[in-house]
This record gives C-alpha cells, sequence and structure tokens, in this order.
C-alpha cells in the first residue's frame, strides 16, 4: 500500500538478518484500524507512504534501514511491528545529520532578527502608505467641498442676476405704461390734462 514524497529527517533501524514475525499477543498490537497514518513514523512528514498492514504505522520508503526500493508486494509488516516481535528496540538515527553537527545559534539569532527587522520595515510602508492615502482622502473632501461652496455661490449670483433684470424690466414697463397715459391725456386733453395724469400717476406710485 502507499499514499506522496518528501524529504526524511529520520529513519528506524531494525537488523534486517532476522526474518518478520509480528506478535499479534504483544499488548500494543492494533488488529483492527479503520487507515493508515497519513504522515511517515519516522520523519513525522507527508509524501508517498507505504503502509504498514499490522499497525497504522506508515512510512516513506527511504526512512527505512534498509532503504526500500519499491513498495513491497503483498502484506508488508513495519520496522516497530518486526522489532516488537523479536524483541528488539527501536532506534531512531537521523542519517542525514554529521556526527560533528553543531546547531549555529547566532546564524539563527541572526536570521530571526533580519526577519523582525523586514516585517517592520513591511509594516512601517504600510502605516506610512495608510498616511498617504489619508492625507490624499482629506484633500478630496476639501476638493469636494469647495466645488459645492462654489456651485452655490455661482447660483446665487445666477438668481441675483436674474432679479436685477426681472426689477429693470418692470421698471421700464411702468416707465412704458406712464408714457403711454400722458400721450394718451395729451392728445384726448391738452397738455394740461397730461400733465395732471402724470403727476396723479407719479403720486399713486409713490
Amino acid at each position: 500500500s502507499s499514499s506522496s514524497s518528501s524529504d526524511a529527517e529520520f529513519v528506524m533501524e531494525v537488523d534486517p538478518e532476522t526474518p518478520d514475525q509480528t506478535n499479534e499477543n504483544d499488548p500494543d498490537y492494533v488488529e483492527n484500524y479503520d487507515t493508515n497514518d497519513d504522515v511517515c513514523a519516522a520523519c513525522s512528514k507527508g509524501g508517498n507512504l507505504v503502509l504498514c498492514d499490522t499497525c497504522p504505522n506508515s512510512y516513506h520508503l527511504e526512512c527505512l534501514l534498509p532503504p526500500l526500493k519499491a513498495v513491497p508486494e503483498g502484506d508488508w509488516n513495519c520496522p516497530v511491528c518486526v522489532a516488537k516481535s523479536r524483541g528488539q528496540k527501536v532506534e531512531l538515527v537521523p542519517p542525514s545529520v554529521p556526527p560533528d553537527f553543531e546547531f549555529n545559534f547566532d546564524e539563527v539569532e541572526k536570521k530571526w532578527a533580519t526577519f523582525l527587522r523586514d516585517r517592520r520595515r513591511t509594516i512601517q510602508n504600510i502605516a506610512d502608505r495608510a498616511k498617504v492615502l489619508q492625507a490624499e482622502n482629506e484633500a478630496l473632501k476639501m476638493k469636494i467641498l469647495q466645488a459645492e461652496q462654489r456651485a452655490k455661490q455661482e447660483w446665487e449670483e445666477k438668481r441675483e442676476a436674474q432679479a436685477q433684470k426681472h426689477l429693470k424690466f418692470r421698471n421700464a414697463a411702468e416707465r412704458m405704461v406712464l408714457a403711454l397715459q400722458r400721450l394718451h391725456n395729451y392728445v384726448n386733453g391738452g397738455p394740461a390734462a397730461g400733465a395732471t395724469a402724470a403727476k396723479a400717476a407719479a403720486a399713486a406710485k409713490a
């Protein structure tokens, strides 16, 4: 059985010379289980896995010692089950780590400091951009307000101009009516009647 490929960090080492004899009387033996694990029991990573037919454990082919080149045909017992059946101890061996490996705390600290510095720079850039957007928004609001005020002022000026035109037209119309009355009276009653009518009209207007 198999399930997708990942680099291995740890392997299980079991003596390959002893035949597999899974002990079903072992208290840790699991006879009924639904599915195998989705991660390798040796390196705790997912990928292409070979599944144990006795317990839920799964392994990468390259995480076994000796490594398997292909998925075994038929039933396959994992190193844990084989080791338990032989009374052996299962050891985790990190073959990818050299014996003289030393954890470089200074390097990790530098990388962490670089990460924090980059993160702070990113946050500062976001904050600066937010300030710019806020300033642009305030400027846009001011432009809209000024445009509204100009539109209102222009409308008031146009209304005042229309009112002045209407007043001039009304005064002109009244003068024309007065002149027509004076002309009518002059024609019908002479200059004196025309003057009297003009005085009467002026008094009525006052």
